[in-house]
């Protein structure tokens, strides 16, 4: 399985973005991987949910 981790940061908190290959799919994972740089801006869109740590998601 491949994984992508993200920070997204803005002046109100920051979040994490994971990204799995076998939920995109290879080539929307590939594409996202060959497309995206440090420093990029990007938005990013899902239900909240909590983390296994029992932390709330933002």
């Amino acid at each position: 399985m491949g994984a992508s981790f993200g920070h997204l940061r803005d002046g109100t908190g920051a979040l994490q973005l994971y990204l799995r290959r076998d939920l995109l799919g290879d080539e929307p994972y590939a594409r996202f991987k060959a497309l995206i740089d440090l420093n990029d801006f990007l938005q990013a869109g899902r239900p909240m949910r909590t983390a296994p740590a029992s932390r709330p998601s933002r």
